[in-house]
């Protein structure tokens, strides 16, 4: 892809859509009993989509989540009818998201297992996104810049300790 294409952006809410969906903040268990509109903090998939000349696009949609995976990326895939070799998924490793969204134990742990409301409601959430990156192609350019980055590899407080 050089430095001509279209570009859009998407977001989409993914705020559990109905009381009582498990919560990934570390409670063994909890549910949450508040309506998705009373939420602390609004969650969202946010979309990238880039198109070259020819019309290949690729899109990567960033989730608020504690993470993404595969079981999520091809749900994603699967539901857009997209290649899977243009979809890139990622997550900003929230800890305030829900949980039971993985097909991962681990993960699932603290909310006692897996919550297909969850899981539907994020993987809608990520469609729903590029769909919109797509419908919002504009031309556009990107730029790529090389340099080093100093004194910024820490990522915890000292204070937090």
């Amino acid at each position: 892809m050089n430095g001509h294409c279209r570009i859009g952006v998407g977001r989409t809410r993914l705020t559990p859509t109905a009381p009582g969906a498990n919560c990934g903040w570390g409670f063994t268990g909890r549910k949450d009993a508040r309506p998705p509109e009373e939420a602390d903090q609004e969650l969202y998939a946010t979309a990238l989509t880039l198109e070259d000349a020819v019309g290949r696009r690729v899109a990567f949609v960033n989730v608020d989540l504690h993470a993404g995976g595969a079981h999520l990326w091809r749900a994603a895939v699967e539901a857009s009818g997209l290649d899977p070799s243009d979809v890139v998924i990622s997550g900003t490793h929230t800890h305030a998201g829900p949980g039971g969204y993985s097909h991962y134990a681990l993960y699932n742990l603290t909310i006692l297992g897996f919550d297909e409301q969850n899981f539907t409601c994020i993987v809608d959430g990520m469609v729903g996104s590029i769909q919109e990156a797509y419908h919002s192609l504009a031309p556009g350019h990107i730029f790529i810049n090389q340099g080093e980055l100093l004194d910024c590899g820490k990522n915890r407080s000292l204070e937090a300790y």
